[in-house]
């Protein structure tokens, strides 16, 4: 290892390609062994590669992190449609298409220092023995296309494109992974940061471990009777789970890991009497104990509507449950419907 020349360079014969490969590559996500993460920076989330109405593709614009030689990176732009031809389909069964993008360089041995959008055809066979054939030197996979025998366009029925290219971020940004799956094979340093396009979770990467934590989750109840003193909703078959299964529900919501969260409790009354409601730490007794954040409602002859929150940091699987404080009687009503919720998101390690 040695130090490289600066990028940009005062070099009369400009900067030698290796340095300024791995001067970018320090803009780019990397793993916890220094590698960046090649991909499509999304700029949209639509597919890149879609049919047409012949036996070609059409790739859309994007920017994309390649490494042709597997030191460093560049950086490869696409900012138009672009139609890539390909073979007529099979005569029988099956094959699949890699359509890719490929960085070149005269340096590396290709006959040109343009690059290309290809694709690359693989053997025929029955569809449960199709091999993915293999890509040029420094490609980037863009896409995948099952095409069938007797296909005629690759919008038809007879051709199923999926899109297979990797997302990648600048450093220290949020990285778009396909799913679970492409999210483990990644392994960043801890507070890295990924969202995964299959269930829309956010993760950081906590003690080599990554913790899905940001939908917000709001549990609902319908006609809970709320009587004079405290009331603590910590009874699981008074909630409905909503949008997430990260953060439990057991006598209230527990954190899934240690951090900083936004916890918020919201009530619709039908009362005319004053009502305090809040939020209590690992407390499920109905007492003025554990309460960590509260506003106080006055009702009148119609619903009135109350909201408590703050951030407030906890440790793995403490729990957050709401309250309320009936100081008159009788009795006070929760609106029918979800009108009654509370929410534990996280926002930070």
């Amino acid at each position: 290892m040695t130090l490289r020349n600066t990028f940009p360079s005062g070099l009369p014969t400009g900067l030698p390609i290796l340095d300024t490969r791995l001067a970018l590559s320090g803009l780019i996500a990397r793993d916890i062994t220094g590698q960046p993460r090649l991909g499509l920076l999304p700029d949209s989330l639509d597919p890149v590669v879609t049919g047409t109405s012949s036996m070609a593709y059409q790739v859309g614009p994007f920017r994309a992190v390649t490494s042709r030689g597997g030191l460093g990176v560049e950086l490869v732009a696409n900012d138009g449609a672009v139609k890539v031809d390909t073979t007529a389909a099979p005569s029988t069964n099956a094959r699949l298409d890699v359509i890719y993008v490929q960085p070149r360089f005269s340096l590396d041995g290709d006959a040109t220092d343009f690059p290309t959008i290809g694709v690359v055809q693989g053997a025929t066979a029955p569809v449960a023995s199709l091999v993915r054939p293999p890509m040029p030197a420094g490609a980037l996979i863009l896409a995948v296309a099952q095409v069938s025998f007797g296909a005629t366009s690759t919008a038809g029925s007879g051709v199923v494109i999926t899109q297979l290219a990797p997302y990648t971020a600048a450093n220290g940004g949020t990285v778009v992974v396909r799913d679970v799956s492409d999210l483990n094979g990644w392994a960043p340093h801890n507070n890295s940061r990924a969202y995964t396009l299959a269930d829309g979770i956010e993760y950081v990467r906590h003690n080599g471990v990554w913790k899905g934590y940001s939908s917000v989750v709001r549990h609902f109840t319908a006609n809970y009777r709320m009587v004079a003193g405290w009331n603590v909703f910590s009874t699981s078959s008074w909630w409905q789970t909503q949008g997430s299964t990260n953060v439990g529900w057991t006598t209230g919501m527990v954190a899934p890991v240690e951090g900083l969260y936004e916890v918020e409790a919201g009530f619709h009354l039908n009362s005319i009497h004053t009502v305090i409601v809040g939020l209590k730490l690992n407390d499920t007794v109905a007492q003025a104990t554990g309460f960590i954040a509260g506003s106080t409602i006055t009702g009148n002859s119609g619903w009135t509507s109350g909201i408590v929150s703050r951030q407030i940091r906890l440790k793995t699987g403490d729990v957050i449950t709401p309250a309320a404080y009936v100081q008159t009687v009788p009795s006070v009503n929760v609106a029918t419907g979800p009108q009654t919720y509370c929410s534990l998101r996280f926002v930070g390690v």
